[in-house]
């Protein structure tokens, strides 16, 4: 920090010197053009001429003159050692080296531009809805035709069901109707033989019941007349009567009516 400060306080010396050197060499160069009258080319020389030299009066600046480094390098080197302006900014090596020189690029051709966003996804076009439409039918279609396929076994399970059924309905009416002849035959045989013993003797049917199998005797004595059938139990023997009679009774309460 001193010898910052050393420098400076020896740069503002040099400057005040060199300014203190110029003003006085300006006042004298003054002085002289005063006394020995110049010519009008001479007083309109321009004030930035360096003082100190004196130019013939024939003789004009081939140039411009020069300008008054020392009186300037002194005013800017006051203002830096009294410490009110800061010196100024030392260069990075990064920041002083120059920079790359840009790419070459043939004349009348643009900058390459920057890559474009992708589009969006487009919208499916109309062949792939047709397409899937045409699937979707072809499902469709096979779907009614497995529905039609199992709708048709149903039916022809259905319709042997029915016709199992209408056989077997048939079937029961031809056992009911033969069944119904088979009793109507068995009635008209026990009819018959009930009929044939009210037409004999009570005597004789007796001595007849006495010896027959009591169920067949039961079965013919059931659809005897009571006004035909009371002799011929008058007639029997007594343990006979008492049989037939609980036989009856059995029969009766099993099938009431026959």
């Amino acid at each position: 920090m001193s010898a910052v400060l050393a420098l400076r306080a020896l740069m503002l010396g040099g400057g005040l010197l060199l300014g203190v050197k110029g003003l006085g060499m300006a006042g004298a160069w003054g002085g002289a053009a005063g006394s020995l009258g110049g010519s009008p080319a001479q007083a309109a020389a321009p004030a930035n001429a360096m003082p100190g030299r004196v130019m013939p009066a024939g003789d004009a600046p081939a140039g411009p003159p020069p300008r008054l480094l020392p009186v300037r390098a002194a005013q800017a080197a006051a203002p830096m050692a009294a410490g009110t302006m800061d010196p100024p900014p030392a260069l990075s090596p990064r920041r002083a080296a120059p920079e790359p020189p840009a790419p070459h690029q043939p004349a009348g051709r643009a900058p390459a531009a920057a890559p474009a966003e992708p589009p969006p996804a487009a919208a499916p076009s109309d062949e792939a809805l047709a397409r899937a439409l045409r699937a979707r039918r072809l499902q469709l279609d096979e779907r009614e035709q497995a529905m039609a396929t199992r709708e048709a076994v149903l039916a022809a399970a259905e319709k042997r069901l029915q016709a199992r059924i209408d056989s077997l309905s048939t079937l029961q009416a031809r056992i009911e109707a033969s069944e119904r002849a088979t009793q109507e035959r068995e009635a008209a045989h026990w009819g018959s033989l009930a009929r044939l013993y009210e037409t004999m003797r009570p005597r004789e049917a007796a001595m007849i019941f006495n010896e027959l199998e009591l169920p067949i005797l039961a079965q013919i004595v059931n659809r005897m007349r009571e006004q035909k059938a009371a002799p011929v139990f008058g007639a029997m023997d007594p343990e006979r009567v008492r049989a037939l009679t609980s036989e009856l009774a059995r029969m009766r309460a099993a099938r009431p009516a026959l």
